[in-house]
C-alpha cells in the first residue's frame, strides 16, 4: 500500500514512485506532470473537502509540498499547462461555487481568479490552442453556457448564447476540418473557429470523456465512461457509434 505524505513529514519513498503514480487512476480530479521518480515528477489532486494538494520530489522523496484550503467547495476541474505559451506550467482550478484561479505552478503564487467575471457554478474546463497565437484559450461550461476565454489576457473571447448544458468538456480535431472541436459530454459539438453547434447526438456521450484514435484512421473517437464502468465510443467523422 501506498500513503500520502501528511503534515507530520511522512513521504512516499522512492522505490513506492510507481504505485503512488497509478493510484492517480482513482481520483476523479488528478494530474501528474513530470516523470515518475525524477526531480520533475508532481503529483496534484483535489478531496471531497475541497483542498487541493501538490506532491513534489524532495530529497528523492515524495512530499506535499502545498495545498489550497481556501476554494469553499469541491473542485470541479484541475489543469496544469503552458498556459501563456512561455515555457512556465500553470495550475488552473476551478470550482462548483463558481471560482476560476490560476497559480504559478513553480511559485504557488496566485496569477489570477475570476473577480470580475463571476459564475454561479462551474462544471468543467479545459485548456487548448484554439486560434492559433501564443497562449491558450480556457474553456468553461458555467451556469449551463459556455465561455471561452483568453488565457493571457483573460478577457472573454466568445460565449454561447443559448444555454449548453453539460459537465464535462474535452478539445481535439475529431473530424476532416483544420480546427479542433468542443465536445460536450452532453453530446454537443461545437466548431472552435466559428462555434455553431457541428454536430449533436440524441444520447450523451458519457459521465468523462477522453479522445482516442482507436478505428485507426487518422481522427480520434469520443469515449465516454458512465457510472457503471460502462463504455460508449462515437466515431463524430462518420457520425456513428462504434461501440
Amino acid at each position: 500500500a501506498v500513503s500520502l505524505a501528511c503534515g507530520s513529514g511522512h513521504a512516499v519513498t522512492v522505490t513506492d514512485i510507481e504505485a503512488f503514480s497509478r493510484i492517480a487512476d482513482r481520483y476523479v480530479l488528478a494530474v501528474e506532470v513530470g516523470t515518475p521518480g525524477q526531480d520533475d515528477y508532481q503529483f496534484i489532486y483535489s478531496d471531497k473537502s475541497g483542498h487541493v494538494h501538490v506532491y513534489a520530489m524532495d530529497d528523492g522523496a515524495l512530499k506535499m509540498t502545498w495545498e489550497v484550503t481556501t476554494l469553499g467547495s469541491r473542485a470541479s476541474s484541475i489543469i496544469v499547462a503552458d498556459l501563456y505559451g512561455d515555457g512556465k506550467l500553470q495550475l488552473l482550478i476551478c470550482s462548483v461555487a463558481g471560482r476560476v484561479l490560476i497559480y504559478d505552478l513553480a511559485t504557488y503564487e496566485l496569477d489570477w481568479e475570476n473577480q470580475q467575471l463571476r459564475y454561479n457554478r462551474v462544471d468543467h474546463m479545459a485548456a487548448a490552442q484554439l486560434d492559433g497565437d501564443r497562449q491558450l484559450e480556457v474553456v468553461i461550461l458555467a451556469d449551463d453556457r459556455l465561455f471561452i476565454f483568453d488565457g493571457y489576457n483573460r478577457n472573454v473571447q466568445w460565449s454561447s448564447t443559448t444555454n449548453m448544458i453539460a459537465n464535462f468538456v474535452v478539445i481535439g480535431n475529431v473530424d476532416d476540418d483544420p480546427q479542433p472541436e468542443i465536445v460536450l459530454n452532453s453530446g454537443i459539438i461545437v466548431d472552435s473557429r466559428f462555434f455553431n453547434i457541428q454536430f449533436q447526438t440524441d444520447q450523451v456521450f458519457g459521465d468523462r470523456l477522453a479522445l482516442a484514435d482507436l478505428t485507426g484512421d487518422g481522427f480520434p473517437e469520443v469515449i465516454g465512461e458512465f457510472a457503471d464502468r460502462s463504455l460508449r465510443v462515437f466515431d463524430v467523422w462518420r457520425g456513428r457509434e462504434v461501440w
